[in-house]
């Protein structure tokens, strides 16, 4: 195997859910929220975050992908509020 193909392989390994999470856009998230504020885009990636944190530490494969934490992560958090529904 050649050294890059081996690199290519450690970087693909590396992409869990939580790096997915980490490296979404602000523009991302500002369409999920429907909110271009700035702030309110860090208060949802922060509690996002938290959340998938807490998911994948329990279970490191809590979730396929990103789409599918947000998903839980709508169903129990009220995006205008972030409070538990």
């Amino acid at each position: 195997m050649s050294k890059a193909r081996e690199v290519i392989q450690l970087c693909e390994g590396s992409n869990t859910v939580l790096d997915q999470v980490r490296s979404l856009s602000s523009g991302t998230i500002a369409g999920l929220i429907n909110n271009n504020k700035y702030s309110e885009i860090e208060k949802v990636r922060t509690k996002f975050l938290q959340f998938v944190i807490g998911a994948t530490n329990s279970d490191p494969k809590a979730y396929k992908n990103w789409q599918e934490a947000w998903d839980y992560f709508k169903k129990t958090y009220d995006l205008k509020t972030l409070k538990l529904k």
